[in-house]
């Protein structure tokens, strides 16, 4: 089969017949052209990014919902913390970012995104040495939200033990975009028929799910997260954690405690969740094959979940409107 050198005229025609595919993107700016594109078929990064060929980056993902952005202090926050392990620079400011989402939404004011944010060593070489690139560079795009089955919020989801290794620290507490580990979890879980897969610290503690955070509620109404020296600090969950407060208030729950985790623990626990940007928070109802709370929801993790998405609503503290909102 022959194939043909293309100029520049026949590279975007061939990239225009790629435009009607299966790609919800919304918009994307990157700072490599210092623009904003809204064709799904240019949304490219230069192939010599370190990014690319060695997942040489940090990423965030946080709600744009009911005319706001959710947690971006929160996010921004954390995106620092992950370049300053990396010993990368983030290349704008707090206001840029904000200025740039703001842009991206400005279009679709009315829906619910998610604002995907990347941080880049930069293009400049296919060296792992982090010297040979220009600088570093920042893509966002906009995406729709994806809608979770009404089942998992309804039913509950089940969990499989990861055979995959937990990434070790630093890299376990960085939201680095070497995501493979991450990605080979999905695929086991889909292997085992299960809808989530969760890992396993060498020495036996429950660790976290692929892109989700795990908890328990003991059987003393103690509600506990494994310790943050060894998962991701998960922003979603740590407001979760900050509305459980009502929960302890009217009874619910004991407390809440960051600690190991065992999984003979999990399985004899009274509920099992998961929390997350886009799950929110869902019941586990079997875990490793064995029936957690008999096998459907219980009673906390539910009321979780709509503290959760009332707070998306109706959160003044959590919620940041676009930048054409502050202005006016």
């Amino acid at each position: 089969m022959a194939r043909e050198w293309l100029t520049e005229e026949t590279l975007l025609k061939k990239l225009t017949e790629h435009k009607d595919g299966d790609r919800p993107y919304l918009g994307m700016y990157s700072s490599w052209y210092d623009g904003f594109v809204s064709d799904p078929h240019l949304m490219m990064v230069p192939v010599d990014d370190h990014v690319v060929h060695r997942g040489d980056g940090i990423f965030e993902a946080f709600r744009y919902s009911y005319g706001a952005f959710f947690d971006f202090e929160g996010h921004w926050q954390r995106l620092n913390r992950s370049a300053e392990i990396v010993q990368m620079v983030v290349p704008v400011t707090r206001m840029d970012l904000l200025e740039i989402c703001s842009e991206l939404v400005r279009p679709h004011k009315d829906k619910e995104l998610i604002m995907r944010l990347f941080v880049s060593r930069g293009p400049g070489s296919f060296s792992p040495n982090p010297k040979d690139s220009v600088g570093s560079q920042l893509y966002v795009i906009a995406t729709p939200i994806s809608r979770i089955p009404e089942n998992w919020i309804r039913q509950g989801v089940t969990c499989c033990l990861s055979e995959i290794p937990l990434k070790p620290k630093p890299f376990s507490v960085v939201k680095s975009c070497n995501y493979l580990p991450n990605v080979m979890m999905k695929i086991e879980a889909e292997a085992k028929k299960v809808d989530f897969s969760i890992s396993m610290t060498d020495d036996g503690k429950i660790a976290e799910g692929a892109t989700e955070n795990l908890f328990i509620i003991d059987q003393e109404g103690v509600l506990k997260v494994p310790n943050l020296s060894y998962i991701l600090r998960g922003t979603t969950l740590i407001h979760m954690l900050d509305l459980a407060e009502e929960l302890k208030a009217a009874g619910f729950i004991k407390e809440t405690l960051f600690t190991d985790i065992s999984l003979e623990e999990l399985q004899s626990a009274k509920e099992v969740g998961l929390v997350g940007t886009t799950i929110s928070v869902l019941s586990v109802v079997e875990f490793a094959g064995q029936p957690i709370n008999g096998g459907k929801p219980g009673e906390v993790i539910p009321k979780l979940r709509a503290l959760l998405v009332n707070s998306f609503k109706n959160s003044e503290t959590m919620r940041t409107p676009p930048i054409e909102s502050l202005r006016e």
